[in-house]
């Protein structure tokens, strides 16, 4: 069930209208993400039936699962959206381009170098200081336009990816913190 405060009913028709396509490994599914949406007037929330054909999709580690008590704690659209790239990326060392980040991001905003060093920046602290406030890591360096960050690892990363990323990458970026 979704509070209605959460979405509306133009959202919920838009995801039920709205064909998908993924594919992992030999399966691929193309569909409806919703097989049906209700409103309950009295309770004022939506019950929402996903379509069942996607449930293969999230067994194992089909999946990435975001930590909904930090991203409730964000402050800002840039910051929850920079969370949810870095949270679905392993920690490879490798820098990403400011350009990169604002053009990915979907900043509307005109004003790179504003972007970059307010609205950026803010979001990178805000990240830091919440990943800290959840005894979690998480921290930036900005250098000549580049983006490195090193954080807190979900445990499937470290299960399967970190022994393959220090294997290639034993001279990255790298923070003692």
């Amino acid at each position: 069930m979704l509070n209605k405060s959460l979405c509306s009913s133009q959202q919920l028709e838009f995801l039920q209208n709205a064909s998908i396509k993924i594919k992992i490994g030999k399966i691929e599914f193309i569909g409806s993400i919703l097989n049906n949406a209700y409103f309950n007037d009295e309770t004022q929330t939506y019950i929402i039936e996903p379509n069942p054909k996607l449930m293969p999709f999230y067994k194992n580690n089909n999946w990435t699962g975001l930590d909904t008590n930090i991203r409730k704690q964000l402050k800002t659209n840039l910051a929850k959206w920079l969370h949810g790239f870095y949270s679905s990326h392993i920690n490879s060392g490798i820098p990403l381009k400011l350009d990169t980040i604002y053009k990915l991001s979907g900043s509307t905003d005109t004003n790179i170098r504003r972007w970059t060093t307010k609205r950026l920046k803010d979001a990178l602290l805000n990240l830091e200081e919440t990943y800290l406030q959840n005894d979690m890591k998480f921290k930036h360096k900005i250098e000549k336009n580049l983006l490195y960050v090193h954080k807190t690892q979900s445990n499937s990363q470290n299960k399967n990816m970190i022994p393959k990323i220090k294997k290639n990458n034993s001279n990255k970026y790298n923070p003692k913190a």
